[in-house]
């Protein structure tokens, strides 16, 4: 016998949910983040199990092209339902993050770089009657800052989200 034959591994690779996204669009590394954007507010996202948070987070991605999608994986390919938010935005979407971005705010937010703005969004669901499992989302802006420089690096202190920006 080979030793290979008893090697074991405590993790295994699969994929839980895929989907191909536009022909032709491109991403960048910081182009895609995972949470509950359209989530309730803070306390209660603290409160959640890990089981919890998974049965509610979401894909968020931006492309190059300005498109940005949020995805609500339900199995293991893709399905029309999954689909959200699939809107165009002003600008190439640089980088994606999720937080509480304003000491005003109780709920999640979704923050989208673009190359010389910032813009951050509150995502509100539409859930459609209870009998029907299709859920929406729409885009509600909440400000716009602008930058000279495309970059931003967001950290928690407390409650709220911070963002550095260069400009």
């Amino acid at each position: 016998m080979h030793a290979s034959a008893f090697a074991m591994s405590l993790f295994s690779m699969r994929d839980v949910w895929t989907h191909r996204v536009g022909a032709g669009e491109e991403y960048d590394r910081g182009c895609i983040i995972v949470g509950n954007v359209d989530g309730g507010n803070i306390e209660e996202e603290a409160r959640r199990s890990v089981l919890e948070k998974g049965r509610v987070n979401k894909v968020v991605t931006g492309s190059l092209d300005g498109i940005l999608r949020i995805f609500y994986p339900t199995h293991g390919n893709f399905d029309p339902a999954d689909l959200l938010l699939e809107q165009q935005l002003d600008g190439p979407v640089l980088q994606l993050a999720i937080g509480r971005f304003s000491s005003a705010s109780a709920t999640m937010e979704l923050a989208v770089l673009h190359p010389r703005t910032l813009s951050v969004f509150r995502v509100v669901s539409d859930a459609d009657d209870a009998a029907s499992e299709t859920k929406q989302c729409r885009l509600e802006l909440k400000y716009v800052q602008t930058c000279e420089q495309a970059f931003f690096h967001s950290f928690v202190h407390s409650r709220t989200t911070h963002v550095c920006m260069m400009s």
